[in-house]
């Protein structure tokens, strides 16, 4: 089995174990919450993407803001590893060097940093000390 494949099985196991985290009733705690005592950016992350499964868009916002930014990329990526593995072609280098080349990974950082750290300011309002 070639690496490449080893990695997508990696990622399709990794998606169902997250579907299976984000539809049952489980309530993780925030490590960083509790140590420190506020909030950190990706608070609310798992209860946000359990609400976006379920379609309700704006409860996803108000749990975490990063957290539809981050449900949309990793499910083009998720996508991307599926067609990968059934049509044998590589999708995932394609969508890696768009993303990751040039200027246009100067931008996906940037706009990764400032999501997290909206996400973080926001949460940090929301719940506070």
């Amino acid at each position: 089995m070639s690496k490449a494949k080893k990695i997508i099985i990696v990622y399709l196991i990794g998606g169902v174990l997250f579907l299976l985290l984000v539809t049952l009733p489980v309530s993780i705690p925030c490590i960083f919450a509790m140590i420190l005592g506020f909030p950190c950016p990706a608070c609310g992350m798992t209860r946000a993407f359990t609400h976006i499964f379920r379609l309700r868009f704006v409860a996803a916002f108000f749990m975490n803001i990063a957290a539809l930014p981050l449900f949309i990329g990793s499910s083009v990526y998720f996508w991307c590893a599926v067609v990968e593995l059934i049509s044998r072609k590589r999708v995932l280098c394609k969508f890696e060097k768009l993303l990751f080349t040039g200027k246009a990974k100067i931008a996906t950082i940037s706009l990764a940093a400032s999501v997290l750290i909206s996400s973080g300011v926001y949460n940090f309002l929301r719940d506070g000390f």
